[in-house]
């Protein structure tokens, strides 16, 4: 097959790795595979890639500017000439990315499958929390829309595979989230060191690796700050990460008496972050459901969460979306959403278990990914659904 990706930012940008990776895979199974990407907020001096032979395959960003008349004539003009191939799969899309795309298809007619990941637009959702309920209502027409006209649909969570149903979606492929599977490579005196720089003795030490700029991320953060202030038991947590929010959790942090007990790093790099899930029992993945980002949630596939299945992380989150679906029925603690008495007691459960059983746990999670959350299994899905279409 020839394939086009086609998704809306540079493949430094964490969100777009999945496809990055999945389209790697499909090189590696003989497939061509162009990649674009159409950087609708791109500005001068960004951090993209341009023109570049990556791993094996051709990266052609298009930057367009934040406006009406870019995203109507601009982008289509610039994206019509390089979209060839069998077929054409619509990662990540928003609007503004979603428009230049249909209306430069629109004269090629070719076939398109649209992929679901961390899909912000969902009405409702993330990105447009700040818009009333007729301007919500709308995006979910067009995006059902889309769903409708799309030859395929790959849904990330069982969420978005029953919405693409309901929108009359010709071939629907429900594909999860996955995670890169490796050790990571710390040695002990790495190890030891940063224990002594946070100063950590032999409490349980819990992680959360989630953004400090999403409000959903960071309210379910909020919730587990909570929780950890009503616990008695003998812990700490390290907050990796830095964003518009991070003064606010500390203040929280500080309002609670937890400012001994809990770490922000701000950001880290990949050696030190592998250090910190090497010194942690449990991971928290954080995820707040409440309106207006209430289907955004549900919808999303966490890949902090598979990260941390593939570090060998026991979890700590809610029976929510795509954690419940993941989790549900294993030995990972999850707590009603919003139920910070029972977040405690279950965070005074965490701390008196025996760290062996929390690596038994963590064992098992790893395991999990090997078998189904990696991307060569992913790779191997998206090819045998893709050749459903054609």
């Amino acid at each position: 097959m020839k394939l086009t990706f086609l998704t809306l930012a540079g493949i430094e940008n964490s969100t777009t790795k999945r496809v990055f990776y999945i389209a790697k895979e499909l090189k590696k199974r003989g497939h061509e595979i162009n990649f674009l990407s159409l950087n609708w907020v791109a500005k001068k001096g960004s951090a993209g890639k341009g023109n570049e032979l990556i791993e094996g395959i051709k990266v052609k960003e298009i930057k367009i500017k934040d406006s009406l008349f870019s995203i109507f004539l601009v982008g289509p003009l610039r994206l019509f000439p390089k979209l060839n191939g069998d077929l054409i799969v619509l990662s990540k899309p928003l609007l503004p990315h979603t428009i230049p795309f249909l209306l430069a298809n629109f004269f090629k007619r070719k076939k398109y499958v649209l992929d679901t990941d961390d899909w912000e637009g969902v009405g409702g959702g993330a990105s447009y929390s700040h818009f009333g309920w007729l301007k919500r209502s709308m995006i979910t027409l067009f995006e059902e829309y889309i769903m409708n006209k799309a030859d395929g649909v790959i849904a990330v969570s069982r969420v978005l595979e029953r919405r693409s149903m309901d929108a009359g979606a010709k071939k629907v492929a429900y594909i999860p989230n996955v995670s890169d599977v490796g050790d990571f490579d710390v040695k002990e005196e790495e190890k030891e060191k940063l224990k002594k720089e946070f100063g950590i003795n032999n409490e349980k030490i819990f992680l959360s690796s989630g953004s400090h700029s999403a409000d959903m991320v960071v309210d379910g953060i909020k919730f587990f700050i909570e929780g950890f202030g009503k616990a008695k038991g003998n812990f700490k947590i390290i907050i990796t990460g830095q964003g518009k929010y991070t003064e606010n959790l500390k203040q929280l942090c500080n309002k609670l008496g937890l400012k001994d007990k809990v770490i922000f790093t701000g950001f880290v790099d990949d050696k030190k972050f592998s250090a910190c899930v090497i010194i942690s029992h449990v991971a928290i993945i954080p995820h707040a459901t409440k309106y207006p980002y209430t289907l955004y949630a549900l919808s999303s596939s966490p890949r902090k969460m598979y990260e941390a299945m593939a570090s060998g992380l026991a979890v700590l989150g809610c029976p929510v979306g795509e954690v419940k679906e993941t989790l549900g029925g294993s030995d990972n603690f999850l707590v009603p959403e919003g139920d910070v008495d029972a977040l405690a007691k279950k965070i005074d459960e965490i701390i008196k278990m025996d760290n062996n059983k929390l690596k038994a746990i963590g064992l098992k999670n790893k395991e999990k990914i090997n078998e189904f959350y990696n991307f060569k299994v992913q790779g191997e899905n998206v090819e045998r659904f893709l050749r459903t279409i054609l």
